[in-house]
């Protein structure tokens, strides 16, 4: 926040900011807004090819355009930005305080789909769109969020206004002049809007942050000191709702209240259960039935990343209610837990007993402990601190970002056994375990891991660095975003550091899950959130998906007809028992102070009390007293601020005030995915604590039954069959459509395959599958989504070479019905992968004084003995074997130096032979060759390709090409020379505060003429030979082609957290080649 102002303050603001709330003529969105009274600032963006654009308001400050990109606009010009560049920022805005009502009001139109920030002004408002409009206000303190209910299209003009008025409390959001939401808030006390930060941002928001900038055009941005409303446009084209997991009219206004979104819609068979159980032991096991067809866990799909809008996970329904756990006795009960036996996640020792076994390798224990994290965790920004304790991520958020779950899951392995070093990535955070001496990058954000070509390593980021392809060929990014034929290219480009692997990463491994419950004391599960939801949050983030966080409950109730209250309470200071309850001594005040503390973070409360004059305060930080009032505590926990697991209650008695009951009811905040749940079927359940002496507790399960739907059968195993082999590994899975008992069909599969026999983890991310995310299934854009139809119970792999032949592995599917229920998973098959397997020591040799480059490589002695083999050649480095032309992401280099390649990058396929070798450079090599990188394909003699072999790497320059020896006096003589390259690979660098991706490691030869007559030159850049000759004779001829090329040095502190710093730079010289040859001129 500024303390001072850096500028003059436009006059409009300096009104506004003192004028009470006025609500102003309907809008007009027929034709461009104008600036009157209310006016705050009004861009209208006519003029972005000078690269500013000026306020219309007098007195306004201009912005500056980050390269500047003009478009047509709804009126006039727009602001066209693609999501790294084209926003303008307004900066040395003054604050402006005292605003009771705020307009802001922009037209978009969109290029793909509805994500991203559109106009931000930090600390006090925000446009986000994420399907549908985010309205996002700083006030009283943190940001407040409402959602819209409509869908904002694409490829059209839209136009968006959000605003706040203090009277009422409300926001509004307006899509094409229509209120689509009108709410009240999360979390408002005062109501107090926030005077702003110093800059102002067209096109994306003004800090860090994973959360897209806007894609699009934008035009006519106007901010304004009212609560506007709108004339909707004539005719407008209706806009689809977007979907939301629970109605909005479940919302409620003022005092959050708690929502089961699971029980908005009911249907006849819903049967409300409970279950109570009495514990009197330390350990106690009991089982409760759960009747119905259907449960939380079958409508749910599994845990995705979440960074890209795909979701975090999808759920229907949920038959869970509410655990309570409830000390009904009279001692202290010490660290009671309720285990499901999915839920043991109480300190970093038992999470990583929950995923190991005694009788896994080292490999294997890194594996395991990765997959359990991707499926407890999304993608999402929250308090920096609280996320990186791996013990609160699993219980309490469920999401972390990439630099706090590399250090979780560091922490793990560490617990584990492991070693372990960060990875280096621009723009990701990474931890790579080290086992089998090697290192071994297992990437938990992104829910991604890389095989080396035997598809059984686990590969390390140098690995990654050198060999983009190990990343091209495998699923990125989770299990519910789609397949795309240009997978992995992206996040390939984060990897382009081959130095040594050093360095340590850990974290806090201390935290634990224990509690004490007094008596009168309760921790609720509860499936479920208040509405406005209750969270712990951090300054300018939102959760990306706040429907995934739960809302539990910690009571407290004592007594205080029994002596026991006493031991419960921190203090008590003259204090007496009186017909009415409880009194002070005569002549003094009393106090009683309470001590609540939980291992789930407090994020609301309510206080309720029976007696006459008490007197309530809140303390938090052990020092400072706050006054509070019987009802509602929320205003003690805001949203942002240090995270709150302990805070005191303080109660006065002064002359006839009296105490009869109380009771504290807190908040807490809860990851769904830990929690004791229960499924349809029997439940076993394991209470445990660590009491010495006797405990009376009471478990209350509530949940409800359903039998809307019956789940689909088991499918069966079609190819491979059960116990047999495939032939090659180009291989479709299929599987039978499984027997439907109402006659559903089938919306989805899930797949997994594994070398384990348990299918404890998945092979890769390739072999962890929903059928409707890859390229079997049809899909459709939506403008907010994709419709996946005509699901096939198949799975393609998407090239040959990801099994091993003579391997065994083991795989399974399940089905999901067109009501969203799964069945159960099939029996694990097994089969045996037959075919070719890639060739292996793959070598070019150059013999200098022949001029020829020929290729050698040796039969893979796993599989099927090849009947010949194709080679491939390259000048990218980590290049993908093409048989014919395709598209690839070619990022800022599209234009430049790679634009030989756009559209459409050249098959790379040179030639075929039975043999182990084959010449590719010199001047009697294929058309296809003289490339500097090669791999080779084996081909069995069905004609079964393996995948491609590792690379082979060619000297560097070699000039291959064929001199040409003759000449005319008289007569223009030319010769091109050519020679060999390395174009390098799809990489990110940082360019001002974009990362931005290209090829910035072309390597531009440089030819000379070393020797030659006078008439003869080359070109330095292109190596054209060429001149007129004067006079017959023969001539030596000399031409040289020298690389050199650009090293970096980074700062590799900066680089294992994703930043990238240039220490210095220097030229290398990479070779240099030379040709001799006599020219004779006749």
């Amino acid at each position: 926040m500024l303390a001072l102002a850096r500028c003059a303050v436009p006059a409009a603001l300096v009104l506004a900011a003192n004028a009470p709330t006025v609500w102003a003529a309907e809008v007009d969105l027929s034709k461009p807004p104008e600036a009157d009274r209310n006016t705050i600032c009004l861009f209208h963006l006519d003029d972005v090819a000078s690269g500013e654009v000026k306020d219309s308001v007098a007195g306004g400050r201009s912005g500056k355009i980050k390269e500047a990109m003009a478009a047509e606009g709804k009126f006039g010009g727009a602001l066209n930005c693609d999501g790294r560049r084209g926003w303008a920022d307004v900066t040395d805005l003054a604050e402006s305080r005292g605003l009771k009502a705020l307009t802001v009001e922009c037209w978009v139109k969109l290029r793909e789909r509805a994500v991203g920030d559109v106009v931000c002004r930090g600390s006090q408002y925000m446009i986000r769109l994420s399907t549908s409009v985010i309205a996002s206000f700083w006030i009283d303190g943190a940001w407040r969020y409402v959602r819209g209910n409509r869908a904002v299209p694409a490829d059209r003009w839209t136009h968006l206004a959000i605003t706040w008025d203090q009277g009422s409390r409300k926001v509004g959001i307006y899509v094409d002049g229509r209120l689509d939401v009108e709410q009240v808030p999360e979390g408002i006390t005062d109501g107090a809007l926030g005077g702003g930060l110093g800059t102002l941002r067209l096109g994306g928001h003004t800090w860090e942050s994973p959360a897209p900038n806007l894609n699009g055009l934008l035009d006519e941005v106007r901010v304004s000191s009212v609560a506007r409303a709108y004339r909707p446009l004539p005719g407008a084209e209706p806009i689809a709702a977007a979907p939301t997991p629970a109605p909005r009219q479940a919302e409620q206004q003022g005092p959050a209240s708690f929502v089961f979104p699971w029980g908005m819609s009911t249907d006849p068979t819903d049967a409300p259960k409970s279950h109570v159980q009495k514990i009197t032991e330390g350990r106690q096991q009991y089982r409760v039935v759960q009747g119905g067809t259907m449960d939380g866990r079958g409508c749910r799909t599994p845990m995705g990343v979440g960074m890209n809008g795909e979701g975090a996970f999808f759920q229907t329904w949920e038959s869970n209610r509410s655990v309570r756990m409830e000390n009904v006795g009279d001692t202290d009960v010490v660290n009671p837990w309720l285990s499901n036996g999915r839920n043991n996640f109480r300190n970093v020792a038992e999470i990583v007993q929950s995923a190991i076994t005694p009788d896994m390798t080292d490999a294997e224990k890194a594996q395991a402990i990765w997959f359990q994290q991707i499926r407890h965790r999304h993608h999402s920004s929250g308090e920096n601190n609280e996320l990186c304790d791996v013990v609160k991520v699993f219980n309490v958020y469920g999401f972390n970002t990439c630099g706090n779950d590399s250090i979780c899951l560091a922490t793990l392995w560490k617990q584990a056994g492991l070693k372990v070093a960060p990875a280096r990535a621009l723009g990701h955070c990474i931890s790579q375990a080290f086992y089998g001496g090697g290192w071994h990058l297992l990437d938990g954000d992104l829910h991604s891991i890389y095989l080396l070509r035997d598809n059984e390593t686990v590969a390390s980021d140098v690995q990654i660095a050198r060999d983009h392809d190990l990343v091209k060929r495998t699923h990125s990014n989770g299990i519910l975003l789609v397949d795309t034929p240009w997978d992995g290219q992206g996040t390939a480009a984060l990897y382009f550091t081959e130095s040594e692997i050093t360095g340590d990463r850990s974290g806090r491994a201390d935290t634990t899950m224990n509690m004490v419950l007094r008596p009168g004391e309760a921790l609720v599960w509860r499936w479920g959130q208040c509405k406005p939801l209750k969270h712990q949050g951090a300054l300018y983030t939102m959760p990306s998906y706040p429907n995934t966080i739960y809302n539990g409950l910690w009571e407290y109730r004592p007594d205080l007809t029994r002596p026991t209250w006493r031991r419960g309470a921190t203090t008590v200071d003259n204090i007496a028992a009186g017909p009415d309850g409880l009194i002070a001594e005569d002549g003094k005040t009393g106090s009683i102070v309470w001590t609540l503390r939980s291992p789930y973070p407090f994020v609301g409360g309510r206080l309720e009390a029976e007696g006459e004059g008490a007197r309530f305060a809140i303390c938090r930080d052990s020092k400072s007293w706050q006054q509070a009032a019987v009802g509602s505590l929320d205003r003690f926990f805001p949203i942002t601020g240090q995270p709150c697991y302990s805070y005191q209650v303080k109660c006065e008695l002064a002359g006839r005030a009296s105490l009869k009951k109380v009771a504290i009811f807190n908040d807490v905040q809860m990851a769904p995915m830990a929690m004791p749940e229960m499924a349809v079927g029997e439940n076993s359940f394991t209470y445990n604590d660590e009491t010495k002496g006797a405990r009376e507790v009471r478990i209350t399960h509530e949940w409800v039954e359903r039998s809307a739907t019956r789940p689909p059968a088991a499918p069966e195993a079609v190819y491979p069959s059960d116990g047999g082999e495939s032939d090659g590994t180009d291989i479709v899975f299929k599987w039978s459509v499984p027997a439907d008992p109402d006659g559903d069909s089938m919306s989805d599969y899930q797949f997994e395959l594994s070398r384990r026999p348990d299918v404890r983890f998945p092979l890769a991310m390739s072999f962890y599958k929903l059928a409707t995310r890859t390229l079997d299934a049809k899909r459709e854009w939506t403008g907010r989504g994709f419709k996946f139809s005509d699901v096939k119970p198949q799975y393609t792999l998407s090239e040959p070479g990801l099994l091993t032949p003579d391997t065994r592995y083991y795989w399974r599917v399940r089905a999901m019905d067109a009501r969203g229920l799964w069945g159960p998973w099939s029996q694990t098959f097994s089969f045996t992968a037959r075919g070719a397997a890639y060739p292996l020591d793959v070598k070019l040799d150059w013999d200098e004084a022949k001029g020829v480059g020929t290729l050698t490589w040796q039969a893979n002695p796993v599989g099927r003995r090849p009947a010949k083999y194709r080679v491939y050649g390259s000048d990218e480095k980590g290049f993908t074997v093409m048989d014919k032309p395709r598209q690839l992401s070619l990022g800022v280099s599209a234009k430049t130096d790679m634009a030989a390649w756009n559209p459409w990058a050249p098959a790379n396929f040179i030639g075929e032979t039975t043999e182990t070798r084959l010449v590719v450079m010199g001047t009697d090599a294929p058309a296809a060759g003289n490339k500097t990188y090669y791999r080779v394909v084996a081909v069995d003699e069905a004609g079964k390709r393996s995948g491609p072999s590792d690379y082979a790497v060619a000297p560097r320059p070699i000039i291959y090409s064929r001199p040409v020896l003759a000449a005319k006096v008289g007569e223009p003589y030319k010769y091109q020379v050519s020679a060999n390259r390395s174009l390098g690979d799809l990489t990110a660098r940082s360019q001002g505060e974009s990362q931005v991706n290209g090829y910035f490691d072309v390597e531009k030869p440089k030819f000379a003429l070393a020797q030659g007559p006078a008439w003869l030159k080359i070109d330095e850049a292109t190596g054209l030979l060429s001149g007129t000759p004067d006079a017959p004779g023969k001539a030596e001829v000399v031409v040289t082609a020298a690389i050199d090329r650009q090293v970096r040095q980074l700062d590799e502190k900066a680089l294992v957290w994703g930043r990238e710093k240039v220490l210095s730079t220097a030229t290398t010289r990479v070779g240099l080649a030379t040709q001799k040859f006599t020219l004779e001129v006749r």
